[in-house]
């Protein structure tokens, strides 16, 4: 997928900073680097949540305020309640 993108040096400087803990996935016709030291936004209650840290390997893309981003969008009261029974180990 990024053989396109081997001498980019943003996708040296990502890798080399995730510590080699990432992963690449499509979104539509957007190629994304998610570091997976962060985590996924409220990935306990949805598996299929998207990671607090990607980044577009697009060029088109705006990457300014890359980390954490959408940290809290899938929160709610439901995804809350699970995090507290998912703490006290229930």
């Amino acid at each position: 997928m990024i053989d396109s993108l081997k001498n980019d040096d943003d996708l040296s400087t990502l890798i080399r900073f995730s510590q080699q803990f990432y992963t690449i996935e499509k979104w539509g016709d957007t190629l994304v680097f998610n570091d997976l030291r962060f985590g996924q936004t409220a990935g306990w209650s949805d598996p299929q949540q998207h990671f607090a840290f990607h980044y577009f390997l697009n060029k088109n893309y705006e990457n300014r305020t890359v980390v954490q981003r959408g940290r809290m969008d899938s929160w709610n009261r439901e995804v809350l309640k699970s995090l507290i029974v998912r703490i006290k180990g229930k």
